[in-house]
């Protein structure tokens, strides 16, 4: 992959930014490369920054960062392609875009997140649940409150956007647990599916960085 290429990751709930560089790098190397967690996903204000502070020609948001990057999709420059891994445009089951989530599940999230702030126990087990490396979380640096804005934006926040405007690219794990990945065919029609994986990125990095052309 070139060495001019720069991206800019965006994590999925409790990903820690410095693991998501890692992951993209193993399959985008030479790559200027900078992940980022957005703390207030509903702010468009926030994102209007992050997105000037951090410019790049390849986007990519991963589960709740796909979602981020659907609804600020209009605000990222000319030039940027969008990359979706997971994409969720709903997330909740009740929302019947693909989530395999209820609300019920978010809130019970946010109250236990709410009772143990200083605990990562939360968060260990979303990741046991994921396959995903508990090792990500040493010296985890994203706070309890920024935790509980992202399930609120999970658990209110449905978007359609216009795809079609931009190039972009849609990957999913046919074994993903949060996202039925037989019924997001159905609501993106480019969107490719990968065979025997499930929701973490590594495998959906491996593909997009074949499909991708700078």
């Amino acid at each position: 992959m070139p060495g001019h290429l720069t991206i800019t990751g965006v994590c999925g709930w409790a990903i820690p930014p410095a693991w998501f560089e890692e992951q993209i790098a193993l399959h985008f190397p030479g790559a200027r490369i900078r992940a980022i967690y957005p703390e207030s996903p509903a702010d468009a204000q926030e994102a209007a920054l992050l997105i000037r502070e951090n410019p790049a020609r390849l986007w990519i948001g991963f589960s709740l960062g796909s979602l981020w990057l659907m609804k600020h999709l209009d605000a990222l420059p000319e030039g940027s392609t969008p990359a979706f891994l997971c994409p969720i445009s709903g997330f909740t089951e009740e929302m019947g875009r693909g989530g395999k989530t209820r609300r019920v599940q978010l809130h019970y999230l946010i109250k236990q997140l709410n009772s143990q702030p200083e605990s990562l126990a939360t968060v260990s087990r979303f990741f046991q649940d994921m396959d995903l490396p508990l090792k990500a979380l040493d010296h985890f640096p994203i706070k309890t409150a920024a935790l509980i804005r992202g399930l609120e934006f999970l658990k209110t926040t449905e978007v359609e956007p216009d795809l079609n405007k931009n190039p972009c690219h849609l990957l999913i794990g046919e074994r993903d647990p949060l996202m039925n990945a037989r019924m997001l065919s159905d609501i993106f029609e480019n969107l490719i599916l990968i065979p025997q994986a499930g929701h973490h990125p590594g495998p959906l990095l491996a593909r997009l960085s074949q499909v991708f052309v700078p």
